[in-house]
């Protein structure tokens, strides 16, 4: 998060959309020109760049990234016996969760950067036109993949507010994410569930929510699980989803109903992506009320 911005308005802008979301850094009349380089557009305006004290951390990560890809193409799938291929399975999976969880990290740290506006900013420098542009330019992924991860980004990691530094909103999510013991889809299940009650709930006991959640989706034992059947186990984002409901029921009993009026239904109108030279029109109206002198005979 950079600055005063709010961490979840990532809404990706269109030519047309002007200033909307205050997310655009330059237009791109603009902006320098973009040229293809280190595997994605951009990577030109960040030449010069001094390094930091870490920079030694990416090239590791750029050697282990040739040696995985060496390891993971040699399997021979299909040839293993069946406690081989299980094992295969299992660790392709927990390198999997190590690599979300920096996915979510990295992209997090690089869309805080990009907010940063002006010319000195990493969007302007790159010649895109804000975070999302620099995002989906680099990763090759969706606006929704980008937006989930940062949405993800932003309950696990520590926030900036000003000069100060604020603790995640889930630490504990955050911690077993990154150390791979729990996976994407889980934490994302905990943080959105205790997330929509947590504004009317007691924040001791959203904390016990978190700590129970996290360590039955990691299979920790623990004061919250110990008692349980299963305790030990790690559960399936299937069971995951279940216990965060009863949570929510527990943290929340009242549920929505003081604030029905949220849900009432609203007339809206929106385009979809443009498909055979057209945008299709989706959306619905509310039946406007009628007089009593209007009702057929």
């Amino acid at each position: 998060m950079a600055g005063a911005s709010d961490p979840q308005s990532h809404t990706p802008q269109t030519p047309d959309s002007g200033a909307a979301g205050d997310q655009s850094t330059v237009d791109v009349e603009s902006a320098h020109p973009v040229a293809v380089a280190e595997g994605f557009e951009g990577a030109e305006g960040l030449a010069g760049s001094v390094p930091s004290v870490h920079a030694d951390a990416v090239a590791r990560l750029v050697e282990a990234q040739a040696a995985l890809a060496e390891a993971l193409a040699a399997i021979p799938v299909g040839l293993l016996s069946d406690t081989e291929a299980v094992k295969a399975l299992s660790t392709v999976e927990a390198i999997g969760r190590n690599v979300d969880a920096a996915r979510v990290n990295t992209a997090t740290d690089v869309d805080r950067r990009a907010r940063v506006l002006g010319r000195e900013g990493l969007a302007w420098r790159m010649g895109c036109r804000g975070p999302w542009d620099v995002l989906t330019r680099v990763t090759r992924v969706s606006a929704r993949e980008v937006k989930r991860r940062i949405k993800l980004g932003d309950a696990v990691l520590p926030r900036r507010a000003g000069l100060a530094m604020l603790p995640p909103l889930f630490p504990v999510v955050g911690a077993a994410l990154a150390a791979g013991d729990i996976g994407v889809e889980a934490a994302e299940l905990i943080t959105t569930g205790l997330g929509a009650v947590s504004h009317r709930a007691v924040p001791a006991e959203v904390e016990v929510a978190e700590r129970a959640l996290v360590a039955t989706a990691a299979g920790w034992i623990t004061p919250e699980t110990e008692i349980l059947a299963g305790a030990g186990v790690p559960a399936a984002a299937d069971l995951i989803r279940g216990m965060v409901m009863q949570w929510q029921a527990i943290l929340d009993p009242d549920g929505m109903l003081p604030q029905e009026d949220l849900f009432e239904a609203k007339s809206n109108i929106g385009f979809g992506q443009l498909k055979n030279g057209l945008y299709p029109v989706k959306g619905g109206v509310t039946p406007e009320p009628v007089r009593d002198d209007e009702h057929p005979l």
